[in-house]
């Protein structure tokens, strides 16, 4: 289910847990905790609608109470009945969806990530077009960088994720900057380490996600990261202004 969408009502949930179930972790976890987030994108839609029109031509209408009732009734009926395969089939038709109109990447398909030097950038090596393009803009604000300055060690770790190396380090702000795209477990075991055995150094990292109340903006604020950003405000504001920024 789109983060953009609404969800239902909080009330409505405590009453109907086995439906709750159904929904994913962080999204009942973060819109229950914060009720502001469902109201800033209720706002930043209705914005967009204002300003392009209705996608589907219906501002301004209403369905009749009778379209309403029904329309809840095959919802719940479809959340009630949906398996695990039944979610999976969703999920790979939603990927497959996102491929044939070119959004995939643009929707945070940070797997897909174009790892190499730039040419622009001293040659360095980034993992993904991501954190190149944020070494550009961190350039044209003319902030200090250095790209995997320092590997963390968890020496009481024997086996798993034993270490994490941050993004960025702003040496004039002493903060750290992590580019994440997507959370993969491995990631999130990193961090939260990270967080217990650096403590100090953790409340100085910055996390770069692709937009507010993605599923990488609600992983972080879960792991307790206060510094968020998002690339995609960033893109929106300087790509044009960078000659080698890289869109996929």
């Amino acid at each position: 289910m789109k983060k953009e969408l609404s969800i239902l009502h909080k009330k409505y949930f405590l009453e109907h847990p086995d439906i709750l179930k159904k929904l994913s972790i962080g999204h009942k976890k973060y819109f229950i905790k914060h009720p502001e987030a469902r109201k800033k994108i209720s706002e930043n839609t209705k914005k967009w609608i204002k300003e392009n029109g209705h996608p589907k031509g219906f501002a301004g209408h209403l369905h009749s109470q009778k379209v309403r009732e029904a329309s809840s009734k095959r919802s719940l009926k479809f959340w009630a009945n949906l398996t695990k395969e039944g979610a999976k089939k969703m999920k790979a038709k939603a990927y497959q969806t996102a491929i044939r109109n070119g959004s995939y990447l643009k929707r945070g398909g940070y797997s897909d990530c174009r790892g190499g030097k730039r040419k622009d950038l001293n040659n360095t090596y980034f993992r993904s077009a991501w954190e190149a393009n944020y070494a550009r803009y961190l350039n044209l604000v003319k902030e200090k960088w250095q790209y995997e300055p320092r590997m963390f060690l968890y020496k009481d770790i024997i086996h798993g994720t034993r270490s994490y190396a941050p993004d960025f380090y702003l040496p004039k702000q002493d903060r750290w900057i992590e580019v994440k795209g997507y959370f993969r477990p491995k990631a999130v075991t990193a961090i939260k380490r990270f967080k217990k055995y650096y403590p100090n150094e953790f409340n100085k990292l910055t996390l770069v996600v692709w937009r507010y109340g993605d599923n990488s903006h609600i992983v972080g604020l879960e792991l307790g990261i206060e510094n968020i950003d998002f690339y995609k405000e960033i893109q929106d504001k300087v790509a044009g202004l960078i000659k080698y920024w890289e869109y996929k």
